[in-house]
């Protein structure tokens, strides 16, 4: 009942695709041999699927394959240009006229003696 089967490899196909992650062609060795027997066997298995998961964390990468790198490149872009027009609509707002020179110090005069006669007041 120990038969073994040595040097079971696993391969991935050219570019397997699985949500936005590419992972080009790899050939891991899954285990070098298995024993069919309960104990030993439990061992392998686990031993398989860890490796797959290690396999799977470094083609999909650490942030589970939500966003691949040129996703995350046109996010940053976007988030530049809209970093640049935000800034670009705030230089057009200081270059603005707000109200004559006249205006502007008449009213700020006016609220200093308002401001004046209400202290003087109390």
């Amino acid at each position: 009942m120990h038969s073994s089967l040595s040097g079971l490899w696993l391969r991935m196909p050219d570019r397997y695709r699985h949500g936005n992650a590419v992972c080009m062609e790899s050939e891991i060795p899954v285990y070098e041999s298995f024993f069919w027997g309960s104990e030993s066997n439990d061992r392998n298995l686990r031993s398989i699927a860890g490796r797959l998961r290690q396999v799977e964390i470094s083609w999909r990468g650490t942030n589970g394959g939500r966003e691949s790198n040129d996703q995350r490149l046109e996010s940053k872009i976007s988030d530049l240009e809209s970093n640049e027009r935000n800034l670009s609509r705030r230089a057009g707002t200081l270059k603005r006229p707000v109200g004559k020179l006249t205006e502007i110090s008449d009213c700020f005069a006016s609220r200093l003696s308002l401001q004046d006669h209400l202290h003087s007041g109390i």
